[in-house]
């Protein structure tokens, strides 16, 4: 990673997950200076493999991209400046996720469908994040002893093989702002995700909106164990309303769907949410593990 930051001021951990190595001899090629380091997670998961990283990271501060993601060259000088001109002191700091396209966007990939492929753009100015917004895993940045109080990702959650289980960042964000943790949007924190012709198929979103039905339902019962903030009432209200959208847009949806539009992308939006629909059914009989304990406190 070419960075304009002294080298003496990061470390880049590599975190070959599998059952067996195969990139150290691939990793030994680009060491240089002590500035990367390999680790074996033995383990398969995306929240697995992060969750060995922040163990394993020497500073006080972790950083992740995807593997398919280039960061700006300024990336890790933004990131110091913006743990140090936020107060209180960001858990979260994160910047735009821009795609970079292998091929022309279809005229069918709507501004939500670009969601699932990673992206994430705030504006152009510094400033925390409410309850309504997101940042993406694919360019974030914590405090460790954040992730550590928490316990890390979710590894219910997140990629796992062929599985395209996700949701493992929401589910950390929700649980980060329950506890009245800061996330923090920088315009220069950025990185470029490329996106392949492989994606840019109506099958890649359906198969990709179903498994986020799965991760969906499976956060929902995770993150009921936590406390929410909302009062009795305000739930009451938040839930009904939410409930009375979902309703409609299955619906508009199921007619979309059933082809029942002449328009292409009415069709693919339409199968693309029932293809969610029922991932999030299944997701409801989806076996998981009990969450570890927290001990988040803010300063």
């Amino acid at each position: 990673m070419d960075q304009e930051e002294p080298k003496t001021n990061y470390e880049i951990l590599i975190v070959d997950n599998g059952p067996r190595p195969r990139c150290e001899k691939l990793v030994d090629q680009y060491r240089s200076g002590g500035l990367l380091r390999y680790v074996h997670e033995p383990i398969s998961g995306l929240s697995r493999a992060r969750n060995c990283g922040w163990k394993n990271a020497a500073g006080d501060y972790v950083g992740y991209i995807d593997d398919d993601a280039t960061a700006s060259r300024k990336w890790v000088s933004y990131t110091i400046k913006a743990f140090q001109i936020c107060r209180p002191t960001p858990d979260w700091v994160g910047g735009p996720i821009l795609l970079d396209w292998e091929k022309p966007r279809p005229e069918w990939v709507n501004e939500e469908m670009c969601v699932p492929l990673g992206k994430v753009y705030w504006g152009d100015r510094p400033c925390k994040l409410d309850n309504n917004q997101r940042l993406g895993g694919g360019n974030s940045i914590f405090q460790r002893r954040t992730l550590e109080a928490l316990g890390g990702f979710d590894e219910n959650l997140g990629r796992k093989g062929r599985r395209l289980l996700s949701g493992e960042e929401t589910q950390l964000q929700k649980r980060i702002q329950q506890k009245g943790g800061v996330l923090f949007y920088h315009p220069d924190i950025s990185v470029w995700h490329h996106v392949s012709s492989t994606r840019l198929r109506p099958g890649w979103f359906y198969r990709r909106y179903f498994w986020g039905g799965i991760s969906d339902s499976i956060m929902g019962r995770t993150l009921s164990r936590n406390q929410d903030l909302a009062g009795e009432s305000e739930k009451s209200d938040l839930h009904g309303k939410f409930h009375r959208e979902r309703f409609q847009r299955l619906i508009q949806n199921t007619t979309y769907a059933l082809g029942l539009s002449s328009s292409k992308k009415k069709r693919i939006w339409g199968r693309t949410y029932m293809f969610y629909c029922l991932g999030y059914l299944l997701g409801s009989l989806w076996r998981t593990d009990c969450q570890r304990p927290e001990r988040f406190t803010r300063n």
